[in-house]
């Protein structure tokens, strides 16, 4: 995989890289961020993100979350030996849910090459803008007292298992909620994803839907069972009654299993 280049086609996010000199790689590689947390040093390398403000003509700063990595890879069917950049998974998985219809961030660089010490990636992305992390309103008086919420986390998640994808690490500080304006007819909230870099393409959909629900209800520890299931009737409406009542029972087997119940 070789790709390098900035993503947006125009617009002042596109022309503020270009006049900041940010069009190739190595000036990624040697922009001064601080990491927002300490890199991430498995799959046999290291990896981590932090945050840069881009100065654009008009004076505004665009947020930019910036990540990059070395020797940092996950394996497949596709690149069984040499494995492919986590980073260029997340990259492809972005595209492909915005094609979906999926909210996700939107990439304005991404980037990868081949070096002496091994093989170097980057991602950066334009900040959600207008969202915030869902963790603050994922309180069980919240819920109960904001039922279109509820219900927008619930078609957030459908909508994102109908594109045939498993988040694998779907917990709440990986969803962001913006409350649409008054006119807008849509819905109360929209809800975006990020951290998509172990996201996969589903094999066993039945199966990997559970999973990625039960991984999010873990996180849910101050709800009662009455909000989770809720939750997952409203997940579940277009499902049959019997994946609807198979399904909340391995839930919640699984649930009492981790002890998060």
């Amino acid at each position: 995989m070789k790709i390098s280049e900035i993503q947006p086609e125009e617009g002042r996010v596109r022309d503020a890289l270009i006049a900041q000199r940010m069009d190739h790689f190595d000036a990624w590689w040697q922009l001064v961020i601080a990491w927002l947390e300490p890199p991430n040093l498995e799959r046999g390398g290291w990896s981590g993100v932090g945050r840069w403000q881009l100065p654009c003509a008009d004076h505004q700063l665009v947020e930019l979350y910036v990540k990059r990595q070395q020797n940092h890879t996950r394996f497949s069917w596709r690149c069984p030996w040499r494995g492919l950049p986590t980073f260029m998974v997340e990259y492809d998985m972005l595209k492909y849910l915005r094609a979906q219809g999926v909210r996700v961030p939107e990439v304005v660089y991404a980037g990868v090459r081949d070096v002496p010490a091994g093989r170097q990636a980057i991602l950066a992305t334009q900040a959600l803008q207008g969202y915030e992390e869902l963790t603050p309103y994922c309180t069980a008086a919240n819920m109960t007292a904001n039922p279109p919420l509820l219900i927008a986390v619930a078609q957030a998640l459908k909508t994102l298992h109908a594109a045939g994808i498993q988040h694998r690490a779907l917990y709440p500080k990986h969803l962001f909620v913006r409350a649409l304006p008054e006119h807008e007819t849509s819905g109360a909230y929209e809800i975006a994803f990020i951290d998509l870099e172990k996201a996969k393409h589903m094999w066993l959909p039945a199966w990997q839907r559970l999973r990625d629900l039960r991984q999010f209800m873990s996180r849910l520890q101050d709800w009662p069972d009455s909000l989770l299931y809720q939750l997952y009737q409203a997940y579940a409406s277009e499902h049959g009654q019997c994946y609807q009542r198979c399904g909340w029972w391995w839930l919640r087997w699984g649930l009492k299993r981790l002890n998060k119940r």
